[in-house]
């Protein structure tokens, strides 16, 4: 059911419904919770977080980033302690470009050396562009 919502939430965000998205988002996030999945609770949180980041609300992006952090702690991947890296540049960048771009680079290196070449390279075009 989380993947639904997730994927609800989804195509809201395409229909610029902002309202709907953070609806679906939170119906997703209580099935990550209540289901013990933490991939899909990791997923849930990176929709959010972005989100958040593009609506400005700096608090709630916050929180979402710690929360997603913990994830990347607990399921202890490459993949997603490079994701969390990742995101937590996107929150870092509308402030700071420097401590942004160095999580880009550490994301990217990690991406690389864990044999993820194409999330390295979408990485890596960010890098150019921020």
């Amino acid at each position: 059911a989380g993947c639904v919502e997730l994927a609800i939430a989804e195509g809201c965000a395409k229909n610029e419904d902002l309202e709907g998205c953070l609806a679906a988002l939170d119906k997703a996030l209580e099935h990550g919770q209540k289901d013990s999945t933490p991939e899909l609770h990791f997923e849930v949180m990176t929709t959010r977080l972005r989100l958040e980041v593009l609506l400005s609300q700096r608090t709630h992006a916050r929180q979402s980033l710690d929360v997603l952090e913990t994830l990347a702690t607990d399921l202890e991947s490459p993949y997603y302690q490079a994701r969390a890296l990742l995101a937590r540049g996107d929150y870092r960048l509308p402030l700071d470009q420097s401590p942004a771009r160095d999580d880009y680079r550490t994301a990217e290196r990690m991406f690389r050396i864990h044999g993820y070449a194409e999330l390295a390279a979408t990485v890596a075009e960010r890098l150019k562009t921020s």
